[in-house]
C-alpha cells in the first residue's frame, strides 16, 4: 500500500465524540444490564462514521444493513426511501475509500471539486462535516489519484440498470487530464456486467466494460468487505 498525504486514521476529536454520544449502561429491574441500540441520526457524514464505530459488534453485512436503512425497517417501492439510501451507500463507499478499505483500491492522494478545477485534500475533517444528502450538482463523486493517473468515481445504488455517467466522467476527463481511469460503485455489478446494449460499440458501453476490465468496478459486496475490515480494526477502541 502506498503512503498518502492524508491521514487515513479516524480523528482523535471525532473517536472522542462518538464516546460521549454512547448512552451508560441501562440497569433493569431484574438487576440485568444492557447496553442500549445508540443510533444517531445520520444527518451528516460523520454521523455515518459513528454509528459504523459504535455498532463494530455487528460485523459488515449487519452493519451495513443497518446504516443503509437508518436502523429501519427498508421499503423498496418508496423512492425517497431509495434516494436516502443513494446517499448513504455513497458516503459510506467515501468513508471506505479514504480509510484505504476498499480491497484492490489503493491511492496517493485525495481531490475534491469539478473536472476543470480539482484541489487536493490533506484532512479527513472537512469532509466529514457535509451533509449525507447531496446538493447532486457535481458529476464526480469522488476523486483518487494513484501516483501520475486521476480515477474519478461514480457512486450509483440502483435495484436495475440505469444510466452511471461512467461515459461522461470518462468524456469529461479525457480532454484535461491524459492519464485517467473511471471507477463506480454500485449496488449489483450484475446490473453492469449482464447489461446488453442496443450498440455495444457505444461510449455508455465502452467506457462501462473498461472500468471493469480495470479492475474499477465494485458493488455492495466489496462494501461489505470493507466494513468488515472495519469492525476488525475498531471493535476494541
Amino acid at each position: 500500500m502506498v503512503k498518502s498525504p492524508i491521514n487515513t486514521q479516524i480523528p482523535k476529536t471525532v473517536m472522542i465524540k462518538v464516546r460521549r454520544t454512547v448512552n451508560k449502561p441501562v440497569i433493569r429491574p431484574d438487576n440485568t444490564i444492557t447496553q442500549p441500540d445508540k443510533f444517531i441520526p445520520q444527518v451528516y457524514r460523520k454521523d455515518v462514521l459513528a454509528n459504523m464505530l459504535s455498532h463494530t459488534e455487528l460485523g459488515g453485512e449487519k452493519l451495513f444493513r443497518k446504516l443503509i436503512t437508518d436502523n429501519k425497517v427498508a421499503e423498496n417501492h418508496d423512492e425517497r426511501n431509495k434516494i436516502r439510501q443513494g446517499w448513504i451507500f455513497e458516503t459510506i463507499c467515501q468513508i471506505a475509500m479514504t480509510m484505504k478499505l476498499v480491497e484492490k483500491l489503493d491511492y496517493t492522494e485525495i481531490y475534491e471539486g469539478k473536472a476543470d478545477y480539482l484541489k487536493a485534500i490533506n484532512s479527513f475533517k472537512p469532509f466529514l462535516k457535509l451533509k449525507v444528502n447531496g446538493g447532486g450538482d457535481n458529476l464526480l463523486d469522488f476523486v483518487l489519484k494513484q501516483t501520475d493517473t486521476f480515477i474519478p468515481f461514480s457512486v450509483k445504488y440502483m435495484a436495475k440498470y440505469e444510466d452511471t455517467d461512467v461515459d461522461r466522467i470518462a468524456n469529461t476527463f479525457k480532454s484535461r487530464y491524459p492519464k485517467h481511469k473511471v471507477g463506480l460503485f454500485v449496488k449489483d455489478r450484475k446490473f453492469v456486467t449482464d447489461h446488453k446494449f442496443h450498440d455495444e460499440l457505444s461510449d455508455k458501453s465502452i467506457f462501462l466494460r473498461k472500468c471493469d476490465t480495470d479492475g474499477l468496478l465494485f458493488d455492495e459486496r466489496d462494501i461489505v468487505k470493507s466494513l468488515q475490515m472495519f469492525c476488525d480494526k475498531y471493535k476494541n477502541k
